[in-house]
C-alpha cells in the first residue's frame, strides 16, 4: 500500500490537512505527516526527512503562511520537505490556495514576502492545482493521485506512467539526437518552448527515462537536478550567482559552492547530467531577451568537460495562457507570448513574427539548440501511438483507435494539448486494460 506524505504549515491548514487525510484513506492509501508524531528527541526536520524517505508520493499544500525556519537554515521546514522529496525522486503534487480565495487574516503572515516568493517558485516549477475550500482540495487531491497511482485490482497497474505522454515528440527528440551526435567539450543547451499545457514536466521525464538512455545507449541513470529560477534579482551577475546557488543546493552542496565544485560533482556522476530550468512568459516582462542571454552566458563560461562526459542544460519556456476575463490583460499576455516565440524563430519560419531574434552567434563555447515548439497532438499522431508496440504490449483492444477518433470529433480542433490528451489516453488505457483483464 502506498504512503503519501502531507506537507504544509500546520496551524493555518489543520482543516485542509484533515481533508487530504480523508481523501487518502478513501483511496486506501497511508497518510504520513506530523499528525502521527509523538514526543521524541529526534529533531523535527530530521524526523520529517526520514518519513519522506518511506513515502511514494509527496502532497504539498500552501496558503499564505511560510512557516517555521529551523536554526541554521534559511528555508522553512515545508520547503525543506519539498526539496527532500525532489532529491529522492518522489513525485510532488502541489496545491495552492487560490490567489482570490477568501482567507482569514489571522491565518496569514503579516509580511507575505517570503510566502509569495515560495508560491512563485512552486508555480514556476510545477503544474499547480488551486483550491478555495477543503472540499475542493479533497477532490483535487483524489483526481491528481488517481493519475499517478496504479490500480492493482483492475489490471491498470501494468500501464507505465510515461506511456500516455508518448504521442509524438519526435521533432524535439530528433533535434537532441542530432546535437548529441557531435563530440563536445562544453555543455549542450537546449531551449524547449511551448504552451504551459504541453506537459513540459513529462517531456523532461521522457528525456531522462526514455530518450537519452536509448540515444546514448546508457547502462546508468541520467541525473536531472533542478536549477531553480530566482524570484528576484538586481543585476544579471546576481541572476547567474543565484542560479548557481540553487543548483548547488539541489546537489546537496553549500549555497556558496563555486562553479568549479558544482562542475566537479556533475562530472563525477556515473552517467550524464541534465540540468533543467523553468521560465514562464511573465518572467520576461521586466527584462526581455536579456534573461536568456544571461542564462546562456552562464553556460558559455562553464569549465571544459572531460573527454566522454555529457552535460545537458535544458531551459523550459512555458507560454502562459490568460485566465482572466479582462480583454486587455489577455491581449498583453498574447502579445508577450508572440514576442518570445519570435526570439526563437528559425530561418525560413513564417509562422511567428520577428521581434528581434535571439543572437546565438556570440555563445561560441556552447552548443545551443532551440527545439521545435511543443504543440498539441494531432489525431494521426494519437492513432499512431495507439497502434505502437508500447501500447499493444499493454492493451491490444482495437476499440482504442475508434475511441480516439471519437474524442477528436468531440474536441473539434486538429490538435489537442498534451495535458488534456494524456489524461484521456490514460483513462482509455485503464478502461480497456480492465476489460481485457475481466474478459
Amino acid at each position: 500500500m502506498w504512503r503519501v506524505y502531507i506537507s504544509s504549515t500546520y496551524k493555518d491548514l489543520k482543516v485542509e490537512r484533515e481533508a487530504v487525510r480523508e481523501a487518502l484513506l478513501q483511496m486506501h492509501l497511508i497518510p504520513a505527516g506530523m499528525e502521527a508524531y509523538n514526543s521524541s528527541e529526534t529533531p523535527p526536520l530530521k524526523r520529517c526527512q526520514e518519513d519522506i524517505a518511506t513515502c511514494q508520493v509527496y502532497v504539498g499544500i500552501c496558503a499564505w503562511r511560510y512557516g517555521f525556519v529551523p536554526p541554521g537554515e534559511t528555508r522553512c521546514i515545508t520547503e525543506l520537505e519539498y526539496e527532500q522529496a525532489g532529491m529522492r525522486g518522489i513525485p510532488r503534487l502541489l496545491f495552492l490556495l487560490g490567489a482570490n480565495a477568501p482567507w482569514p487574516m489571522e491565518r496569514a503572515d503579516l509580511d507575505r514576502a517570503q510566502v509569495t516568493a515560495w508560491r512563485q517558485r512552486l508555480e514556476q516549477r510545477h503544474v499547480i492545482r488551486a483550491f478555495a475550500t477543503p472540499d475542493e482540495l479533497r477532490a483535487n487531491v483524489i483526481a491528481a493521485l488517481s493519475e499517478i497511482i496504479p490500480r492493482s485490482d483492475d489490471g491498470a497497474d501494468d500501464i507505465p506512467a510515461l506511456l500516455p505522454y508518448l504521442p509524438d515528440r519526435g521533432p524535439q527528440e530528433d533535434a537532441i539526437e542530432q546535437a548529441l551526435s557531435n563530440d563536445a567539450s562544453h555543455p549542450l543547451v537546449c531551449i524547449v518552448h511551448g504552451d504551459e499545457y504541453q506537459s513540459h514536466d513529462q517531456l523532461l521525464k521522457r528525456l531522462k527515462e526514455d530518450t537519452l538512455p536509448n540515444q546514448l545507449q546508457l547502462e546508468v541513470a541520467v541525473t536531472a537536478p533542478l536549477m531553480g529560477w530566482p524570484p528576484d534579482f538586481a543585476t544579471y551577475d546576481e541572476l547567474q550567482r543565484l542560479l548557481l546557488r540553487n543548483l548547488a543546493k539541489e546537489l546537496s552542496l553549500g549555497p556558496q559552492a563555486p562553479k568549479e565544485k558544482i562542475d566537479a560533482v556533475l562530472q563525477a556522476l556515473p552517467g550524464p547530467a541534465l540540468v533543467h530550468t523553468y521560465l514562464l512568459s511573465r518572467d520576461f516582462e521586466r527584462h526581455g531577451a536579456r534573461l536568456l542571454e544571461a542564462y546562456l552566458q552562464l553556460w558559455q563560461d562553464w569549465p571544459e568537460l572531460r573527454p566522454g562526459r555529457r552535460l545537458l542544460a535544458v531551459l523550459f519556456v512555458q507560454y502562459q495562457l490568460a485566465d482572466t476575463r479582462d480583454p486587455l490583460q489577455r491581449w498583453r499576455l498574447w502579445r508577450l507570448n508572440r514576442q518570445i516565440a519570435g526570439w526563437f524563430k528559425s530561418p525560413g519560419d513564417t509562422t511567428e513574427p520577428v521581434y528581434g531574434a535571439l543572437d546565438l552567434s556570440r555563445f561560441d563555447r556552447v552548443m545551443v539548440r532551440v527545439l521545435p515548439r511543443l504543440k498539441g497532438v494531432t489525431e494521426t499522431e494519437a492513432e499512431t501511438w495507439a497502434r505502437s508496440a508500447q501500447v499493444t504490449r499493454v492493451c491490444s483492444s482495437a476499440e482504442l483507435v475508434a475511441e480516439i477518433k471519437q474524442f477528436y470529433r468531440q474536441y473539434e480542433t486538429p490538435e489537442i494539448p498534451m495535458d488534456t490528451l494524456a489524461r484521456k489516453l490514460r483513462s482509455l488505457l485503464e478502461r480497456h486494460c480492465r476489460k481485457e483483464t475481466l474478459a
